[in-house]
Parts: C-alpha cells; sequence; structure tokens
C-alpha cells in the first residue's frame, strides 16, 4: 500500500518503491480526486484527466504493473482531520452552493480490504462519499461542532465538480459507513 502525499521527486520516489517489489506484487495506491479536469457533468473514472498533473504520471507507473488498484481519494475528514480546521483561519467560505466530494479514513481503510481481497488484476475506483451536500451546508454545521467563530459563506455557485465513488459499490460490494448529512463528532 502506497500512501505518499506528492514529496520532491515524487514520481522516480514511487518508481523506486515499485520495482523494489516482486512483479506479482499487488500495489494498492491512493491518489486524488484533484486529478480530474475541472466538469460540470459527474465525475466517474473515466472522465476526462489533468495529464500534466504529478498524481497521473505517478499512476502511469503503477498501471505498468501485473497489479495493482488505484484508489482515488477525495478530501479527508476523520480523527485528526477536521473539515473546518483549517477555513476558520479565512474571511469566509467561497462557493458555498457547490457540492463536497469527502471521504471520512474509516471508510479508506475498509475500502483498502475490499481492494486487498479482490481477485481482479487492475483497478481504479474513486473514494467519496455518495452524500453531496452543499459547502456552505456541510461545513457551516461542522464549524458548529467546534464552536470558536460561525464560518461566514459565500453562496455563489463557481467552478464545481461532483466526484462519483459508486463504481467501487457495484463492482466489490463495498459500503460507505460514514455519512455526510448526519453531522457527527470529527
Amino acid at each position: 500500500i502506497i500512501c505518499l502525499p506528492p514529496i520532491p521527486y515524487y514520481a522516480v520516489s514511487i518508481q523506486t518503491i515499485a520495482s523494489e517489489l516482486s512483479p506479482d506484487t499487488k500495489i494498492i495506491f491512493t491518489s486524488s480526486t484533484g486529478i480530474y479536469e475541472e466538469s460540470t457533468e459527474i465525475i466517474d473514472e473515466n472522465s476526462k484527466i489533468k495529464y500534466d498533473h504529478i498524481l497521473w504520471q505517478v499512476e502511469k507507473i503503477i498501471r505498468n504493473r501485473k497489479s495493482y488498484s488505484i484508489l482515488r481519494l477525495g478530501g479527508l475528514i476523520g480523527p485528526g482531520r477536521h473539515p473546518v480546521k483549517h477555513l476558520l483561519t479565512k474571511p469566509y467560505l467561497d462557493g458555498g452552493k457547490n457540492v463536497v466530494n469527502l471521504i471520512h479514513s474509516f471508510d479508506i481503510c475498509s475500502a483498502m480490504l475490499h481492494v486487498l481481497n479482490d481477485t481482479k488484476l487492475q483497478s481504479t475506483y474513486n473514494l467519496v462519499s455518495p452524500h453531496h451536500p452543499s459547502r456552505g451546508d456541510y461545513y457551516t454545521e461542522a464549524a458548529k461542532e467546534l464552536a470558536e467563530k460561525k464560518l461566514v459563506v459565500d453562496y455563489i455557485l463557481s467552478e464545481n465538480k461532483q466526484v462519483d465513488g459508486s463504481k467501487i459499490v457495484k463492482e466489490l460490494g463495498f459500503n460507505y459507513s460514514t455519512r455526510l448529512d448526519e453531522w457527527q463528532t470529527f
């Protein structure tokens, strides 16, 4: 399982790691939904990629393997990753009408177990909660939990994409356990 954030010489580092493994070793690589081009269409695993994105360069390295699974993650939430901690330092939240594309760390771990048990040699899945509340609604509710200050939201709709994470559900019987429309402690 390779879960490294982009670092200097990222592609070279991943190539080195992959070359140290047996050709038959399955690699699970965590990529990002940030790899997709902006779109007003719903994004799935076949949508247009930013071909100059560093993660695409690394995915190509992984795709040269006999056995791999690429997990393209939405924005990470979970223990130690409260969704609004960094937003409270900004004067306001823009794009309040846009939808969120988030994934809880528990769901990532569960999806990895499904992929480890999968017999397919090569697969790519988006991991994004099936619930896509608006940024304004979601982050306003999440900010209440911290009770530090009220989040000011600009409800103008800007460039927005909604990522579909249902392929792993259909193919592997995976179920997302964290609902983004039920406010909870992070």
